[in-house]
């Protein structure tokens, strides 16, 4: 079957997006500024997507209701939604138990500093964010008196996305497996980004951490 020529060119497009994202972050003095500031990259990146998602949209004339209608789109949204409240949630439950945690956090790791990775394990299942994750927990970690060639080796352990699969890319991957075999099980955590999630994090985990003993 012949690909119609609006396919290829919203993949031109989409990969011409990429490659300026990538020009730009290589070439920091590219970024823009507003009022005598630099504008961030993570805004830039956002304002790249929109524009060339909307060079797609008009380019090969489709119509925004049936994007609206996709199962892409849907799962998508559902996954910004779930998102947004949890990671709130989170951040304000930390911050309102700041002192308590520090308390109960720093009797652990005194004892052994590397189950500080559980903790940021546990705190990243439910931020859903790698920086954010970071963003919360270093400052503990510091606080706690943990060595930097430490906490460096732990960062691979605030990889817990796939924990509970309802991160975007996890929800995008679902619906796109016409197969049926990525899924997720009858109760929440047997599904199939778990076990090769673990494994990566925990391989990578202890790797780090046997570096920093190596070489800290």
């Amino acid at each position: 079957m012949e690909i119609p020529f609006t396919a290829k060119l919203s993949v031109g497009l989409f990969f011409a997006g990429v490659l300026t994202i990538i020009l730009i972050a290589m070439k920091p003095g590219l970024l823009p500024m507003v009022n005598g500031k630099i504008v961030p990259m993570t805004t830039v990146v956002q304002i790249i997507m929109l524009a060339f998602g909307s060079f797609i949209l008009f380019a090969t004339k489709v119509k925004a209701p049936d994007i609206a209608r996709s199962s892409v789109f849907i799962a998508g949204m559902i996954a910004v939604v779930s998102i947004f409240g949890i990671a709130w949630m989170s951040e304000t439950f930390i911050k309102a138990n700041e002192s308590y945690l520090v308390a109960n956090i720093k009797s652990m790791v005194q004892v052994a500093p590397w189950t500080f990775a559980l903790a940021m394990f546990a705190v990243s299942a439910f931020v859903k964010s790698q920086a954010a994750t970071l963003t919360i927990m270093l400052p503990f970690g510091y606080a706690l008196g943990l060595p930097t060639p430490l906490l460096l080796s732990l960062i691979p352990a605030s990889y817990a996305y796939f924990f509970f699969a309802f991160y975007p890319s996890d929800l995008a991957a679902i619906n796109m497996d016409r197969t049926g075999t990525t899924r997720i099980g009858k109760y929440l955590l047997n599904h199939s980004f778990m076990i090769p999630g673990l494994i990566g994090v925990a391989t990578s985990t202890c790797v780090a951490y046997a570096l920093s003993k190596i070489f800290g």
